[in-house]
């Protein structure tokens, strides 16, 4: 739970470069590698996509072959990732409360686990097998997987006037495994704020704030902050 996976969108197009699409949220360049992302020994890479709420979203675009090339360069030659944000709308204050609350397990673990043969020491020359899974549980060391909780909250307002418009978010996130040590938890604020200073001049900021922790593996939590 929290790794990343590398988006594709025209497939593998080069054994020795990269494939990966160029990702731009509200015009500006993110690094969504999941390989750079951070990371910890004997776990995957987390992605920075997941920085950005899906509550957050207001469209995503996808371009792709000349276009891509000839809008950003020969390096968006794998494609291009377009994330818009939401933004204020003229009107009286809107709220929007979204909650999510789940669970995810492992289906058939004594299935996926399969049997484990060795030498029977009792019988030279002969091979006996056993589930670990099933073995773990006659011992009363298990069940060794569970049911993990996943939930998360988030709570946005949008509106403005002709002059001024905005849009604002904060969220949390609080998902665990199917081991109770695998964890991921996310907090993040947004803020987007569009003013029409003249007829000719607009001025927009768009802001964030994430802290997160993800925990892939029994040893210490690897925190991740970002702000754009």
């Amino acid at each position: 739970m929290g790794t990343g996976t590398a988006p594709r969108i025209r497939g593998v197009a080069s054994i020795t470069q990269g494939n990966d699409p160029i990702v731009y949220i509200d015009g500006v360049r993110m690094d969504s590698d999941p390989r750079r992302g951070p990371g910890q020994r004997g776990g995957s890479n987390m992605s920075r996509l997941n920085d950005v709420h899906p509550a957050d979203i207001e469209s995503i675009e996808i371009i792709k072959g000349p276009a891509a090339a000839t809008l950003y360069g020969t390096e968006a030659s794998n494609g291009v990732i377009q994330i818009i944000t939401k933004s204020g709308r003229t009107g009286a204050p809107q709220f929007d409360l979204t909650t999510r609350i789940g669970s995810n397990w492992l289906w058939n673990p004594e299935g996926r686990t399969d049997m484990r043969f060795m030498p029977d020491p009792d019988n030279p020359g002969e091979l006996f097998g056993i589930n670990i899974y099933e073995l773990e549980a006659e011992n009363g060391l298990g069940p060794i997987f569970g049911n993990g909780l996943t939930q998360n909250y988030n709570l946005s307002m949008r509106g403005g006037t002709d002059a001024v418009r905005y849009f604002g978010s904060v969220s949390r996130d609080d998902d665990t495994g199917i081991v109770d040590w695998n964890w991921s938890k996310r907090f993040a604020l947004r803020a987007n704020i569009e003013a029409l200073l003249t007829e000719q001049l607009t001025v927009s900021l768009n802001s964030a704030f994430i802290s997160g922790q993800t925990r892939l593996r029994r040893g210490p939590s690897t925190p991740t902050r970002s702000a754009t």
